[in-house]
């Protein structure tokens, strides 16, 4: 607030309250009924309304090609995130915010002072910063509904290893993740699977990277769920 001022400190916080009236307005429009995401954090709306940050988590993001280069494909731990841009895109290279939008990825090109706001349910992630210094201001309001483990545990481990095997041994699969990522990156994937299967404890290693970056939605299994239903993000997640 001191920062910004009281009136836009104001608006910040009545983002994620506007954003969950839109969703059950657009759901009652269209005759459904509200997801997990509209109907979680209520608290956080109510929080919103007030002006307060009450429930609210707030950080900034600092990425330069040396120290934070990008961030893998994910979901947020907060029922409503608000993303704000401090510095337009103009002032670096790569460091794209990338959205999981209706089985494509888009790139959401932002200026200096925009955000963006969606649902713990949008996969997303940004891409690598090739030069400069990228800056966001991060707001989590709220919990998801759900809160799934990136702990595995031993049974859990051979699972994940045996799902990640199944996908890579799928041609048609391979072949749909080779056309949306292009020959680089797909190839890319396929070395860093080789290097993988040569480890010793590969369950371990996979139940690492879904720890450290707290991100449940990179496990093998739920990647395999996600591309049998003709989800094109699977093929984002395997290669992140």
């Amino acid at each position: 607030e001191e920062l910004i001022g009281p009136p836009a400190t104001a608006r910040l916080f009545a983002l994620p309250g506007e954003f969950l009236s839109r969703c059950a307005a657009r759901s009652r429009s269209t005759g459904g009924s509200l997801g997990p995401a509209e109907e979680a954090g209520s608290a956080a709306a109510t929080a919103a309304a007030v002006g307060t940050a009450m429930g609210a988590e707030v950080f900034v993001r600092r990425y330069t090609p040396c120290t934070r280069p990008w961030n893998p494909f994910h979901v947020d731990s907060a029922a409503v995130t608000v993303n704000v841009a401090l510095c337009p895109d103009s002032s670096f290279q790569g460091g794209r915010l990338l959205a999981g939008v209706d089985g494509s990825m888009r790139i959401v090109e932002r200026d200096e002072g925009e955000a963006t706001v969606h649902a713990s349910t949008l996969l997303h992630g940004v891409s690598a910063l090739v030069a400069g210094v990228r800056y966001s201001l991060i707001m989590f309001f709220g919990h998801p509904e759900e809160e799934d483990s990136t702990s595995f545990g031993e049974a859990a481990r051979e699972a994940e290893v045996v799902a990640l095997k199944t996908m890579m041994a799928e041609e048609k699969w391979l072949t749909r993740c080779s056309e949306k990522l292009g020959s680089s990156r797909f190839t890319a994937l396929q070395q860093n699977y080789q290097r993988l299967m040569s480890q010793e404890n590969i369950g371990i290693v996979l139940e690492k990277v879904v720890s450290v970056f707290g991100a449940p939605h990179l496990r093998p299994s739920h990647i395999v769920a996600r591309a049998r239903q003709g989800n094109d993000s699977a093929c984002w997640s395997i290669f992140a």
